[in-house]
């Protein structure tokens, strides 16, 4: 019975991991056809951060994005053109600038820069919120048992790779003192047995 469960749970788990993936393909048709008008992915990352960290000045969005400073100025520019924006000069050091998300722009994230929160909002539309906390809860065992799974399983890879090299070096033992042989066969083997890789 439990491997019978196993396995519904493993097709059940490809069956979702197909769903997801069409679906997330599909709004992101919609996504890009009704509003890439409006806010570029460049602004959109932009609102994001502004939207979890007011008030940055442009090095730290820079930092963030990992773009050119020129880059991020052309961005901050046409949003705040577009009102989403506004830069302001900071009270302590006015060669600093500080960016700061308007309510038009914070609307504006949630609407368009945000739609996976949405996405998951409209999946899980028949879990109520105690099964969506019970169903959290069983994943994240799955997946700390799938992660343990694959743990193993690399280890394992890893400890054949050794016994092969070791095979080798024993077939050409001739050309190894025997201590020499002991201490990158015998002892590496205790090693990586004990958690280190070879």
């Amino acid at each position: 019975m439990g491997n019978n469960y196993s396995n519904k749970i493993l097709e059940q788990i490809r069956s979702c991991t197909n769903l997801s993936y069409r679906l997330a393909h599909i709004e992101h048709r919609y996504f890009n056809h009704e509003f890439r008008n409006f806010i570029g992915r460049g602004q959109g990352l932009v609102l994001h951060i502004l939207a979890k960290e007011d008030g940055l000045t442009q090095s730290e969005i820079t930092e963030k994005l990992d773009i050119r400073p020129s880059s991020l100025g052309e961005l901050v520019a046409k949003l705040e053109k577009s009102g989403y924006v506004e830069r302001r000069q900071n009270e302590n050091d006015k060669r600093v600038i500080n960016v700061f998300i308007t309510d038009k722009g914070r609307k504006a994230e949630k609407e368009f820069v945000n739609p996976r929160q949405k996405d998951a909002e409209s999946w899980c539309l028949g879990l109520s919120e105690e099964d969506k906390a019970k169903l959290s809860e069983l994943l994240e065992k799955l997946i700390n048992s799938m992660e343990n799974a694959l743990s193993k399983k690399s280890d394992e890879l890893q400890s054949d790779k050794f016994d092969t090299r070791c095979h080798e070096m024993n077939r050409n033992r001739g050309h190894f003192h025997g201590d020499n042989f002991d201490r990158m066969c015998g002892s590496g083997r205790r090693e990586f047995h004990n958690g280190f890789r070879f």
